[in-house]
């Protein structure tokens, strides 16, 4: 099958354009998360390994793309860093206390849900590191072939925090999300700023120390740690 997106004039197989950003098709990883990995050095299996929701050709097939359109490409990359840096600027973080409160006031621990698009290593590692936590991947659900609002949907029914690292529509669709709904929270974890040690790190600390209601109908940005 053949995609044409408009305005780009080419011919596409592995990665289509929706909502705005670009994914490997049919499927909830983004193309930066590939391009990504493969910028690192990482071979195809090891990016397929990094995202287990994803099949071999599939990981070629994006990084084809890449290679086949590299300037539109670079042009998706700088846009998804500017727009993350807007993002933490205009954030306006929760009150100091309530970014302080600490999971030994109300006995309540974290439920971790993983989009398809984390990093199937910062899941794993993080689990190795604190067998203990509620940490439940993708594909145990699956997600694959769900929508944004569809994930976080089964995310609040589950009360479980989705970790992800979507930031081209995650952000937006769950702002629209918790006008009507409630859900545990959100975290985003932009492969572009956080390494996995650092994500891995990060997510104990929060697991550890922050109340869950400290991030109910909120965003958590990585590596920042502002919750608004």
């Amino acid at each position: 099958m053949v995609k044409t997106v408009t305005g780009a004039k080419m011919q596409r197989e592995y990665v289509e354009l929706r909502n705005g950003g670009y994914y490997v098709s049919g499927s909830r990883v983004s193309l930066a998360s590939i391009i990504y990995d493969y910028r690192e050095g990482a071979a195809a299996e090891t990016i397929r390994q990094n995202f287990p929701t994803l099949s071999l050709e599939q990981v070629h097939g994006a990084i084809a793309f890449y290679l086949g359109n590299r300037e539109e490409a670079d042009v998706y990359l700088r846009n998804l860093e500017r727009k993350w840096d807007e993002l933490e600027q205009a954030s306006i973080p929760a009150d100091p206390e309530l970014q302080a409160r600490i999971v030994g006031e109300t006995g309540v621990i974290f439920r971790f849900q993983a989009d398809a698009d984390l990093k199937h290593a910062i899941l794993a590692r993080t689990l190795r590191q604190s067998p203990s936590l509620d940490f439940r991947r993708a594909e145990t659900v699956p997600l694959e072939g769900l929508d944004d609002p569809e994930v976080l949907a089964m995310a609040a029914a589950d009360g479980r925090v989705l970790v992800s690292d979507d930031l081209s529509t995650m952000e937006g669709h769950f702002k629209r999300f918790i006008q009507t709904r409630k859900i545990p929270g959100l975290i985003l974890i932009p492969q572009i700023r956080v390494t996995i040690a650092r994500a891995i790190e990060t997510l104990v600390l929060i697991a550890e120390v922050l109340d869950p209601c400290a991030l109910e109908n909120r965003v958590c940005l990585f590596p920042s740690l502002v919750i608004y």
